[in-house]
């Protein structure tokens, strides 16, 4: 790509700009291309690991020593700039330790991460399989369910029936039974009848 020369007239310049637009417009294209044929990356996972890493390391004893030391440095800096150095042969020697403490929080981050990553990974296929189980079950009650209303209605019918059958055969014996007057009835009867027949007879009352 060459720039523009302010010496060239206004056909060349524009031809020479939209050259250039081309050629950008294929690197891009062909970065593009580059990133979607890269395998997927789990984004997500590595932000969390590097964030546990970070708090484990910034939990550490000698990492607060280090940065009150920095800090110490940076203050008496900014008092004076003249005394403004680079860092002191404790702090290069202190490269080894950073190094394998790093080490050692990214290592234990990355297996809590990736501890709790697998068990989400297995409630959430849980989930699934639930999930498909309840679609199932929805899909079986959906079709059982308007044979188990009929089975209902119909033995609703059915104990009407039988209800009805057993009111009708209670009444049928009722009818076929003879009425019998027991004896006592009778007698009542009679007195009562020969009560009504005999006329009262005057009373009669002494005088005194």
């Amino acid at each position: 790509m060459f720039l523009p020369c302010p010496f060239l007239g206004r056909g060349a310049k524009h031809r020479q700009t939209l050259t250039d637009a081309a050629e950008y417009h294929e690197a891009a294209i062909k970065i593009q291309r580059h990133w979607r044929q890269r395998p997927p990356r789990r984004v997500a996972l590595l932000r969390l690991i590097n964030s546990e890493a970070r708090r484990r390391h910034q939990k550490r004893p000698s990492f607060q020593m280090r940065a009150a030391v920095c800090e110490e440095m940076a203050r008496d800096t900014a008092k004076d700039p003249t005394l403004k150095r680079g860092p002191s042969i404790w702090q290069l020697m202190q490269c080894s330790t950073v190094i394998k403490e790093v080490l050692e929080d990214v290592r234990g981050a990355s297996k809590l991460c990736h501890s709790l990553s697998g068990g989400l990974a297995i409630m959430t296929e849980a989930t699934r399989r639930k999930e498909a189980t309840r679609s199932r079950l929805r899909d079986a009650r959906r079709r059982v369910w308007p044979k188990l209303q009929a089975v209902l209605a119909w033995t609703q019918c059915l104990e009407q029936r039988r209800r009805a059958e057993v009111d009708w055969d209670a009444l049928r014996r009722l009818a076929a039974t003879p009425f019998v007057f027991s004896p006592k009835a009778s007698d009542c009867a009679a007195e009562v009848k020969g009560f009504d027949a005999e006329p009262c007879s005057p009373v009669s009352v002494p005088c005194a």
